[in-house]
This record gives structure tokens, sequence and C-alpha cells, in this order.
């Protein structure tokens, strides 16, 4: 009975992993498209099997917040289509991602801040190493999929937000138990981390802790922090990976103007004529407003919405980031 039981088990394995969530409209809703039909992908909020974009797409920030990617996990674009995650999307620990693509040149993939393009042959092995965060690790993303209610300490927020002075690094608590102290990691690459600073824990307590550290030496470009947290028993717990990026003072590129208001163009000048991605507009914490291709004299022209609130913006392009601010 055991051993049928066992073969039972299995055949279910294989079929789960044949879910597919296929995203061929623009403006799909990928929460319920990928949690309808027969067999789908996403289940009570967590994702597992293959997600196919053919067409040019954004996961929006809302959704995101209510997923998380687990298991086995495939992104698959399809031609040159562009797919954007709107917020960092939450990978449980353990999960093992392949990222592919169909076309000579490839698409754009902008996840964590970052705008990821072929690394091999109908690869993306950057992002999908990202993505396959392993065991013990805490997963990487926001916290909106983590579920980290269950651990000694109930993460309400874990925030990076660029200055001019550096990167300030924020998170709040509702509770904690036997928690001694965090450690505050960084990371250039969002694979390999380091030590960065030690913040004492409030031990025990059921009123919300806010906690603050302020980076103010960051690597020009975007750079990945992570959270963990440690037991009075020697016990660590790690939290999702954030980005946030800071903005290169030997950058020849340039904005005009800087600053702007809302619904003017700027012209972006002095841009790397190796790089073949396009220039991206983002919010200071990584979400995309849009993606303008290059000219032929190594600008680009950006027409700002008009709708766009007053605050600092990132203009990218490639490995460089400048700073923008809209008033």
């Amino acid at each position: 009975m055991r051993f049928i039981f066992t073969l039972a088990l299995t055949g279910l394995s294989l079929f789960m992993a044949a879910q597919t969530c296929t995203i061929n409209n623009a403006s799909a809703d990928f929460c319920t498209t990928c949690s309808s039909g027969t067999n789908p992908a996403l289940v009570n909020g967590v994702f597992t099997g293959t997600l196919r974009i053919n067409t040019t797409y954004t996961i929006s920030a809302s959704c995101l917040a209510t997923v998380t990617f687990a298991n086995n996990v495939a992104i698959d674009i399809d031609k040159r289509n562009d797919l954007y995650f709107a917020a960092d999307p939450y990978v449980q620990e353990g999960t093992t991602t392949t990222v592919t693509g169909h076309h000579v040149h490839g698409g754009l993939i902008n996840a964590f801040g970052t705008n990821f393009t072929y690394s091999g042959p109908n690869t993306y092995d950057d992002l999908a190493a990202i993505m396959s965060p392993p065991a013990g690790s805490g997963g990487v993303g926001g916290v909106g999929g983590g579920g980290s209610s269950q651990l000694p300490v109930t993460l309400l927020s874990w925030d990076a937000i660029p200055t001019p002075a550096g990167i300030a690094l924020s998170w709040s608590t509702a509770s904690e138990t036997d928690n001694d102290y965090y450690t505050v990691e960084h990371s250039i690459d969002g694979l390999t981390f380091s030590k960065l600073a030690i913040v004492p824990g409030s031990t025990n307590t059921s009123s919300v802790q806010d906690y603050t550290y302020h980076h103010l030496s960051p690597t020009a470009g975007f750079n990945y922090y992570r959270l963990c947290q440690h037991d009075i028993d020697g016990t660590i717990n790690r939290f999702g990976v954030i980005s946030a990026v800071a903005a290169s003072t030997e950058s020849r590129q340039t904005l005009s103007p800087n600053p702007a208001h809302p619904g003017q163009e700027i012209v972006v000048r002095g841009l790397d004529v190796q790089e073949r991605s396009p220039v991206t507009l983002h919010h200071i914490d990584g979400r995309i407003i849009g993606s303008y291709p290059t000219a032929p004299d190594q600008s680009t022209r950006i027409q700002l919405p008009a709708s766009v609130a007053n605050g600092v913006y990132v203009i990218r392009h490639g490995r460089s980031s400048q700073l923008l601010v809209v008033r």
C-alpha cells in the first residue's frame, strides 16, 4: 500500500509540473489568468509550473504582493517580447527557476530593479540564479508573498530608499519573540552577500518596532540587501532580498533638464553605444514606469507622464543609472 501511495504521489508531482500559464494579451490580469482552468499554475497564491509570455507584459505590483513562486518555475519568453515585474517577485527558498527565450536577440526582462537580457543561447542565467534561492536563504523578493508571520519576528516592511548620502534601509516588525539581533547583508549581484551591519533586536515585544540603517558607501548602480534575524538560541531566519539603485558619479550619462516637471520631455545623452538594452524609467523602489529605445546618436528622449508625482526617479541604461528629480 505504501508503494502504491508513493507511486500516486510521484504521478501527481509529474502532473503538477505540467502546469502552464500562458499570457497572450498585454491587458490580462496575471492573478486571474494563472489561477483559471482545470490545472492552474497559481493555486492559493503559490505559482508552480511554467509562465509563458507571448506578448510584452507587466505583472502588476498588487498581484505580485499576493503571489509566491515556489518549487519548480519556468519562465518562457516568446520572440522579442518583454516582461516587467512591477514589484520584486517573492521566490520561496529551495525553488529552482529556469528562464528561456526564443529569439536571437531576445527580449528584456525587468525584475529586482534590473534589466536582464540574454546571458547565453536562449537563456537568462543571471535572473534564473537570483530566482533560485537555496534552502535556508529565506527566499528572495518582496515581503508580500513571503508568509513571514510564522517566524519569531513578524515583519511588516523591509525597504531600501536611495538618498543623496547613500541608501537608507528600514524595517518594521509587529511582534518579536526571543529576538537577539539583526544583521544587514549587502550584495552587488543579488547572489553573494557579505555582512554590512548588526542592529540589536527588541527581544520580546508585541508592539510595532521600527529599525533603520544608512548604507553610506553603496556601489554605483543596483545594490541588493538581505535582512537576517538571529534568535537568542542562535537560530537564523533570513528575509527576502530587496534592491535599490545608487547613482553613478563616473557615468558619462547626462539628463536634461534635471530637475524636470510632470509631462516634460527629458533628453538622456552619453549612452553606452555597446549597450543594446533600452533606457528605462523607474520609481525609486525599482518599479518600472516606461521603456524607451536609444537613438543612433547615443541619446534618447523620454516624455514624462503628466500624472507623474513629484519626487525622485531613476533613469537606467545597462549598468549606468542617474537620479531624476521631478517637481
